[in-house]
């Protein structure tokens, strides 16, 4: 009897080691898999214009293995295909791909700086009616999260877009409106990359005034 239930006891143990056993592997593939997955979507992005071939590969395993989201991979390939490839109608669409995936709310980040590429891609396709139509939608959802960096970025673009068809006051009022917010950033995050788009939009305001002969408007004022 006591032979008997001390080969129980050894049953009853090994098949306890057997299940603790699978579920830490269980649960150490699950942790396994989901920092491959930011792994991957972080390190595709870092090598977007450098390696955009390479970059383009891993997406396509990204998506075959499950390590990434369409959304994800949708988001990616619309930056290889800007940064890397200069295709920029392929990556607007790739974009778009990603704003109209019914699973995109779950991603508001990156919800909203897709708007900001595509309405930059579209710009630089030419196609200022959609580049406007982005930038709009980007600056509500900016405003909703209090995103004031995206704000001044999406106003660039749409100044840019009214320059390019001729409508200069209209694109110096806007590049104004964006100095405004850029300032009011330097004093919270004095930052190089906040100097940065404040040396740009300044830029992008004097090529529109000695445009219309205001060269008045070319100077920096703090």
């Amino acid at each position: 009897m006591e032979k008997k239930l001390n080969t129980i006891l050894l049953i009853l143990a090994v098949t306890i080691a057997f299940i603790a056993c699978s579920q830490d592997e269980q649960a150490k593939s699950t942790a396994i898999k989901k920092a491959n997955s930011k792994y991957t979507f972080e390190y595709v992005r870092g090598i977007s214009l450098t390696q955009p071939k390479r970059a383009l590969k891993m997406i396509e395993t990204g998506k075959k293995d499950g390590s990434m989201t369409n959304i994800e991979a949708n988001y990616l390939m619309s930056m290889v295909y800007y940064n890397g490839l200069r295709n920029y109608s392929k990556a607007a669409n790739y974009a778009v791909a990603a704003l109209n995936d019914p699973d995109i709310n779950k991603y508001p980040e990156k919800e909203r700086q897709l708007y900001n590429m595509a309405s930059s891609q579209f710009y630089s396709c030419g196609n200022y009616v959609e580049s406007l139509t982005m930038a709009d939608k980007g600056i509500k959802l900016a405003y909703e999260h209090k995103d004031r960096k995206l704000m001044s970025q999406l106003l660039m673009t749409i100044g840019e877009c009214h320059g390019e068809v001729g409508n200069m006051w209209h694109a110096i009022n806007t590049f104004d409106r964006c100095i405004q917010i850029i300032t009011e950033q330097l004093k919270k995050t004095p930052d190089w990359d906040t100097y940065f788009d404040l040396a740009t939009v300044y830029s992008l305001k004097a090529n529109s005034a000695i445009d219309i002969k205001e060269y008045k408007l070319t100077c920096w004022r703090n």
